[in-house]
């Protein structure tokens, strides 16, 4: 599942999969030691065992190479010390503080800042859900795992406020740390030093997604993306693998190699991150939603109502046009389109044809493997709008799809059915739904923007059933 799911988003120069002339790899980031899992919230299951990419890599890497590993950020931070807070903090000897359903954590007072910098708050609730506030403003919203953001703080007393509440009925031992600037760069310079000394160097990224709180941004949380581009600025060479639970920014993409997406893969995680590396399995995910160019264009952006709402209260106004279907109308470009991915083989679409019959659309092609590697292709079939129907309609929209495995060079005719459902509209007049009329164009291709066959029948409404719609082909 974990190989399945993952989606390789970049590979220029056939950067990937790794070979045996490899010999010399900088594995950086904290999950390439320690395995990300899964997400936050009721996500979060800590599973008997993880091996981490570090072991799984080193494993699987030719006899004579060398993989050595630095951390680049610090994601678990250290105690803020005492002479820092005022009142300090009530922890223990091993670092945390202890609450129950019963006796919660409340804390009010001021940090102590020696010097400018972006500060990065560490806050970890194993069994407990929290907050955390600077100067009035909320920080961190934790639940269930822990959850970090990076604060730019001037020198001198600041406002702080955290509270946290168990959530069973076990006492939970909470822990609330920082990570100077100080020590952010120390860990950067240290990872940048092993990019220059290495061949291909690996960043292993990853965000804390949970469902107990909206996403302040889209970026990376502890500056990684810094941290990939000091990398990729030290050494051309960097791949970049992503543990994060949904799409993201990457102002670095310009600069690296590669970039393979393996979302938060499971306890089996880094046995399928070797494996896709070094290619014993062929990537073959897709995205199952839009990766944005930037944050301003994205179907909420510069609307506070849509987001982040405004008296606690969101709209959601964008009616049909959700996801991929937003950019479509707006022809906006994203960073990688819905349903996208690519593979270290390469695939052929033609000889398109639609049938329509009994209220359904029968679309048949010829999908080929055009390289040299055997692999997985996932066919994607969408519907266009019906001209004569006034409501609402997307350009286009997946009708249907189909995971096809081909040998290097094999070919394989593929049929996908698109239900009458989906090419039905709703009719507010008459509170039903609608097949709407017309001739409706039917793409076919391996992304949503990604479409090299195109045909257009006329709509099941329009013909008795089993009747064979106009239909017109070309790749």
């Amino acid at each position: 599942m974990a190989e399945s799911g993952s989606v390789l988003l970049k590979n220029t120069g056939k950067a990937l999969p790794l070979t045996g002339e490899d010999t010399d790899i900088g594995l950086i980031g904290p999950t390439a030691k320690t395995p990300k899992v899964t997400g936050g919230g009721s996500s979060n299951v800590v599973p008997d065992s993880a091996a981490s990419p570090l072991a799984t890599i080193t494993q699987r890497a030719s006899r004579n190479a060398t993989v050595r590993y630095a951390a680049g950020v610090d994601n678990t931070g250290a105690p803020i010390p005492a002479t820092a807070l005022s009142p300090a903090l009530p922890v223990g000897s091993d670092g945390t503080i202890t609450v129950t359903p019963a006796a919660p954590f409340d804390y009010s007072g001021t940090l102590t800042v020696p010097a400018d910098g972006d500060y990065s708050f560490v806050y970890d609730l194993p069994a407990a859900y929290g907050a955390l506030k600077i100067d009035g403003k909320s920080v961190i919203t934790g639940f269930l795992g822990s959850s970090s953001a990076t604060v730019h703080l001037t020198a001198g007393t600041h406002r702080f406020a955290a509270n946290a509440q168990a959530i069973q009925g076990a006492p939970a031992k909470i822990r609330l740390n920082w990570v100077t600037p100080q020590a952010a760069q120390a860990a950067r310079e240290q990872a940048v030093a092993l990019a220059r000394q290495v061949k291909t160097p690996i960043v292993f990224a990853h965000d804390d997604g949970t469902e107990g709180a909206d996403r302040k941004n889209l970026s990376l949380p502890v500056d990684q993306d810094g941290l990939i581009s000091a990398v990729a600025d030290a050494n051309p060479n960097t791949i970049v693998v992503l543990n994060t639970g949904s799409s993201i920014t990457m102002p670095w993409l310009s600069k690296v190699k590669a970039v393979l997406d393996t979302y938060y893969p499971g306890e089996n995680g880094a046995e399928a991150t070797a494996r896709l590396l070094y290619g014993d399995v062929n990537p073959s995910g897709k995205t199952t939603q839009t990766f944005p160019a930037s944050e301003s264009a994205t179907p909420v952006a510069g609307d506070p109502l849509r987001y982040p709402g405004v008296d606690n209260q969101e709209n959601y106004s964008e009616g049909i046009h959700v996801g991929y279907r937003w950019y479509d109308k707006e022809k906006a470009a994203p960073l990688f389109p819905f349903g996208y991915g690519l593979s270290y083989t390469s695939f052929a679409y033609r000889d398109l044809a639609v049938r329509q019959s009994h209220g359904t659309l029968t679309v048949s092609f010829t999908l080929k493997n055009t390289g040299t590697r055997d692999g997985d292709e996932v066919a994607q079939v969408y519907v266009g709008a019906s001209p004569e129907t006034t409501a609402p309609q997307a350009v286009r929209s997946l009708g249907g799809y189909q995971k096809v495995h081909l040998r290097a060079g094999q070919s394989k005719t593929v049929r996908i059915q698109v239900d009458a459902q989906q090419l039905k509209y709703w009719n507010a007049s008459s509170h039903a739904w609608k097949l709407g009329t017309g001739h409706r164009e039917v793409w076919v291709g391996s992304s949503s923007r990604t479409l090299p066959c195109t045909a257009a029948s006329r709509s099941p409404a329009d013909r008795p059933a089993r009747d064979i719609g106009r239909v017109t082909s070309g790749v």
